[in-house]
């Protein structure tokens, strides 16, 4: 349970790194990214783990790069329905940015249950142009290829078929 403190310190105790895929399950107001994820990044410190990958929303940002009538529908209508999620996630990231632990950020568009297609465009700190969908299982793939890549420390980067 991200929200317990006790129990977030003692599920991270031993590891050499923190994977975060938690989000809303519904979407009215929630404080999963920002309370869960102040519990883990307080459990990281505690336990001495530098390292975690983190996966929030692509609306997190509120900046997208897409075709101009897809990018209106994306901000104004599915970011009406997600806005609770994607503040907090903001809050998340916020918080973790002014910490000093080594810390990456995904930031996948709309998830599926789709066969894996074993690959998948990403853009470190940039954002990828009209990222619609990726499978869970590529996002599976697309956080364990960031868990040892210098090149995502301390950075949000974009994944998407």
């Amino acid at each position: 349970d991200l929200l317990d403190q006790v129990a977030t310190t003692s599920a991270i105790a031993g590891t050499d790194a923190v994977i975060s895929l938690a989000g809303p399950r519904k979407l009215g107001p929630t404080r999963i990214y920002s309370e869960g994820g102040r519990n883990i990044m307080a459990g990281m410190r505690a336990t001495g783990v530098k390292r975690g990958v983190f996966v929030t929303a692509l609306g997190t940002s509120r900046d997208f790069r897409m075709p101009p009538v897809l990018g209106f529908l994306a901000k104004n209508v599915v970011g009406w329905f997600l806005r609770h999620g994607w503040r907090d996630g903001a809050r998340f990231e916020d918080e973790l940015a002014r910490t000093e632990l080594e810390w990456t950020v995904l930031r996948p568009p709309a998830l599926n249950h789709l066969a894996p297609r074993g690959r998948y465009r990403r853009g470190i700190a940039d954002h990828l142009w009209s990222p619609f969908r990726l499978s869970r299982a590529d996002l599976a793939r697309a956080v364990l290829d960031q868990l040892d890549d210098p090149a995502t420390v301390r950075k949000w980067v974009e994944v998407a078929w």
